[in-house]
This record gives C-alpha cells, structure tokens and sequence, in this order.
C-alpha cells in the first residue's frame, strides 16, 4: 500500500483475507494502511467495502487518494527524498493547528513524507537513510504511479472517521464481517495518536463483538491475555509466525499472529453452499 503503519498487515492481508468468512459487507475497523481491505477489495463485485480510522490524518488522506489522486501523485512525484523536507514535514505533522491550516493536498503530502521517510513509519525522527538494504529514494519514487492504482481500486470504497463502537453499531448486519486489527496490548498510547490519552479498553472491544450479528476476524499476538476471552466465546483460532525486526537489522526476533474468527450462522450457510456448488462444479469435469 501507499503508506505504512506500525504493526500494519501488508504481508498477512492475504492470510487474512483467506480465513475471512463469506461477507456482503466487509469493514476495516482499524483502517490503518488499509493494507488488509485493500487484499479483499473485489472492485465491481456486488459487495460493500468500508474503511475506517479515528485518526483524522488517515481519513483525510485517503479521501484525498479518492478524489484527488492525479493532482497528489503529480505532487508526490515532484517531491524528493529528503532530510530538509522530512524535518519540515515532521514540524507540520507534530502541530495540529498548522496541519489543519493547510489545504487537504498539503496535509496528505506532509504526512506521506513523515511516513515513508521516517524509520518503520514511526512517524518520528530520524529521518530514515542506510548505506545498505532498501534503496529509499528508490522506493520513493515509485509513489506516484502506485497512488494511481490504489486509486482506481479504491474508487467505490466507503470511508468512515468514526470511533470503532459507531462503525460496529452502523455497518452490523449479518452479512457484514468486521476485521478488527486494534492496537495491541502494551503499545497502545505508543504509536496511534486517537489512544495516547485514553489508551484502549481491549475487554470492551471483545465484549460489544458478542453482541453484534455479524461475523469478525480479530488479530491479536499470541501472548495477549485478552485472546483467553475470544477462546471463551468460541472464535476459531488461526495462527502464523512472523518476524519482528526492522529492515537491515541483524537481530530477528519471531512472533505469533493470531487471527479470532468469529463466523456466524449465516456465514456458515454461504460457505456451505460454495463447498456445494465447488464439488457440484469439479463433478462436471471428471
């Protein structure tokens, strides 16, 4: 995807998307990169795509990869990699009022450079150069013609700016299924600027999905102690190791990445009946 996030989901989305229950509705509660709608995203299809986040610097940057995407890879294009425009960046980013003053465009640009210019898109100094590893101004470069194809995947998708219990109350229906990739346990105020004061309440979460009626996909690590909870309620538990390391480092440390599905009756009857119409169809031809 066009941007990065701390523990985003660009090299589990297809993963997910492989485990993710039969939808007519699919939301990204926690749009973040939007990495993860972006795998099950079938443009055309007769189905509904929702993407949501709470930060409003997200929001706004993919209503402007909607709607002014020619004029913002022009303008990514145009842009260097550089350390005097990241700093610059950094400045506009980390001050609400000056972000806010400036034209959507502006604002979309500047965090694009924080992004992809800072270290594992911690959207913090230092500006990100290594003499070895990924080529960065390489990478860089081909933003611009990657906006466009996000852009046009991405051009009947729905995007919402809403805390996470407004969009499981608006979008519940039990054709939907909601991926919920929320910030983990222990970085909560670390890295997502909507939970720095607040933090998350992670027992809520698991205890509003009981009650709604359509189906879930949860991410969680292994080692969380909320993951007991969604046991309790009967998710099935997929699992998949992943490395924990930054690019170029020497040290990689692994995890496991756990995915709660939750699939209700539904769900099942559809998967059922494209199991049917899988062997109905295989019949044909032996």
């Amino acid at each position: 995807m066009v941007i990065k996030r701390v523990g985003g989901k660009s090299k589990l989305a297809n993963w997910i998307k492989f485990h993710t229950p039969p939808h007519k509705i699919f939301v990204d509660v926690f749009g973040g990169s939007g990495a993860v709608l972006d795998a099950v995203l079938r443009p055309g299809k007769d189905a509904r795509y929702v993407y949501n986040d709470l930060d409003n610097k997200l929001y706004s940057f993919f209503k402007v990869l909607q709607g002014r995407a020619l004029e913002f890879a022009e303008l990514v294009k145009l842009t260097p990699y550089s350390r005097r425009f990241f700093d610059e960046a950094l400045e506009i980013i980390q001050d609400k009022d000056k972000l806010e003053s400036l034209d959507m465009l502006d604002q979309a640009l500047a965090f694009l450079i924080v992004n992809r210019q800072s270290f594992g898109a911690k959207m913090m100094p230092p500006w990100s150069i290594t003499r070895d590893g990924e080529i960065n101004y390489d990478t860089w470069s081909k933003l611009s013609n990657l906006i466009l194809r996000v852009h046009e995947r991405w051009r009947s998708v729905f995007l919402e700016n809403l805390d996470y219990r407004k969009i499981l109350q608006k979008w519940d229906d039990e054709s939907t299924v909601f991926y919920l990739d929320a910030p983990y346990e222990g970085v909560e105020s670390d890295y997502y600027d909507v939970n720095k004061e607040d933090g998350f309440d992670h027992n809520e979460m698991c205890g509003r999905l009981k009650c709604i009626k359509g189906s879930y996909v949860v991410s969680y690590y292994e080692d969380s102690e909320v993951v007991d909870l969604y046991k309790q309620a009967g998710c099935e538990v997929v699992t998949q190791n992943v490395k924990m390391h930054l690019a170029g480092s020497e040290t990689k440390s692994s995890k496991t990445e756990i995915l709660l599905v939750s699939a209700n009756e539904w769900a099942k009857k559809q998967q059922g009946q494209k199991a049917i119409k899988g062997r109905q169809t295989g019949d044909i031809f032996q």
